[in-house]
Order: C-alpha cells, then sequence, then structure tokens
C-alpha cells in the first residue's frame, strides 16, 4: 500500500505526507473483480474471526458484518477499495 501512495504521489506531484486512504467494501470478492482501480488498490485475502461479511444483509451498498456460521474458524471478507485521497496530513506521534 505504501508503493501506490508513492506512485500515486509521483504522478501527481503532491507529497506523499499529505495522502490517505478511503476505504470502500465492494459488494463482490476477488474472482469477481476483472481489472485495478484508477487510483487506489483493491484488498483481498482478510479474514474475520468470530463474523463475516454478508452481502445478503444491505447496510449501505456492500452488505455487512455478521455472526459467523457455526464452526467457520476464518471466513474470507469481500474485495476492499483502498481509494488514495488528498487529505489533512498524517501525524508521525506515536
Amino acid at each position: 500500500m505504501t508503493g501506490a501512495l508513492q506512485t500515486y504521489a509521483r504522478k501527481t506531484k503532491i507529497p506523499i505526507d499529505t495522502l490517505t486512504f478511503r476505504t470502500v467494501v465492494l459488494d463482490k470478492f476477488e474472482h469477481e473483480v476483472t481489472a485495478g482501480p484508477e487510483n487506489g488498490v483493491y484488498v483481498y485475502g482478510l479474514y474475520l474471526q468470530g463474523a463475516q461479511w454478508d452481502l445478503k444483509v444491505r447496510l449501505g451498498d456492500a452488505g455487512a458484518l455478521n455472526h459467523a456460521h457455526s464452526l467457520t474458524l476464518a471466513p474470507n471478507t469481500a474485495c476492499t477499495r483502498a481509494a488514495i485521497t488528498h487529505g489533512r496530513a498524517r501525524s508521525h506521534s506515536p
């Protein structure tokens, strides 16, 4: 993800310290994504413990977190888009 920030910063000539990610969970899984986003990256392969991403429940555009099915240890999540936005400088304090 740092590489995506660096590439975007070089392309737009915006300082990397002023860039941040805005995440949106999509209504599809990684095998349904055919091309990369114009801005940012797709994140997939994340696992949830004790919960699952349910595309059937509509809270917003792409489903919602729900209780995991019985005996399901680590269900996969839907694909997430991390779009790069130009925002406030990130704090480097602990």
